[in-house]
């Protein structure tokens, strides 16, 4: 079995810590844009970015990969 489906890219921002320290995990969600995987309907697929990653960098992470990036497959 061979599936495909174009997804977006959306950043997303956690929760801080309970201390208030500015440490909110800043990570990619995909959404579906145009189909879905099968493997991926009953929940969600995100990149969690390394501690330290700005919004702004994730954001531009999130540009560079949907400008190059056709399609997310699934082979069985």
């Amino acid at each position: 079995m061979n599936e495909t489906a174009k997804y977006r890219f959306l950043v997303k921002e956690g929760e801080p810590s309970r201390n208030g320290a500015d440490d909110a995990p800043v990570f990619l969600s995909l959404e579906p844009a145009d189909g879905e995987l099968s493997v991926i309907k009953k929940g969600s697929l995100t990149m969690r970015l390394k501690p330290g990653t700005t919004v702004d960098e994730a954001q531009t992470l999130a540009q560079s990969i949907e400008k190059f990036v056709a399609v997310l497959s699934y082979q069985e």
